[in-house]
């Protein structure tokens, strides 16, 4: 398990690329996102929080100073996107999330208060994270480990055998997802609404 994972952080490392100023919306494009959670890291008054959030986006800020959480809170009620973006206070160097569910961390603080490990563990896998440092912002990528498997079709693959090479899926222990539609009788139906990248 340690060598997984610090093959991963080097994997980060040596993958972070380094952009100009950019606005939120930018980093969102450059990020490829296309649905799931994005958590904004040393949120302060909130206003790029709110910025990254569009509809059908789920927008957490994060920040170690409750004055701060409480503006964003009150900036995001001010925009009308409070419930959609929320605010909620986080300790130094850890980050109040499981495991590989965010598919977006934007990371402000040119002195992060995280560390690249801890980054790593709550990204999905091919999440992306940028992170603003004083030249500007690296775009860090976490890849699919080998492990998970990709299903390409509605039963895995075109033979439609329901079979994954998979050895990381197993019983569950805790929700880590859950989106809309969350109630249907059929799978099929409203299967596109349903898929979340969680890894």
């Amino acid at each position: 398990m340690k060598l997984i994972k610090s093959t991963c952080v080097l994997f980060l490392l040596m993958s972070g690329l380094c952009f100009a100023e950019q606005s939120a919306q930018e980093i969102v494009d450059a990020s490829g996102f296309e649905g799931g959670l994005i958590v904004h890291v040393g949120c302060g008054d909130g206003a790029i929080t709110a910025e990254l959030y569009k509809e059908g986006r789920l927008v957490l800020g994060l920040d170690a100073n409750l004055e701060n959480v409480a503006r964003a809170r009150a900036h995001f009620l001010e925009k009308g996107v409070i419930g959609h973006v929320v605010a909620d206070r986080m300790l130094p160097g850890t980050l109040p999330l499981l495991d590989g569910t965010v598919n977006l961390a934007v990371v402000s603080s040119s002195r992060p208060e995280v560390g690249s490990e801890e980054i790593l563990r709550v990204l999905a896998p091919e999440g992306v994270a940028f992170v603003r440092g004083q030249r500007g912002w690296r775009k860090i990528e976490k890849p699919r480990p080998a492990e998970i498997d990709s299903w390409t079709h509605f039963l895995h693959g075109p033979d439609n055998n329901p079979v994954a090479a998979d050895t990381v899926v197993g019983r569950p222990f805790h929700m880590l997802w859950n989106g809309e539609p969350r109630w249907q009788r059929s799978h099929p139906r409203g299967q596109q609404q349903a898929i979340r990248r969680h890894g």
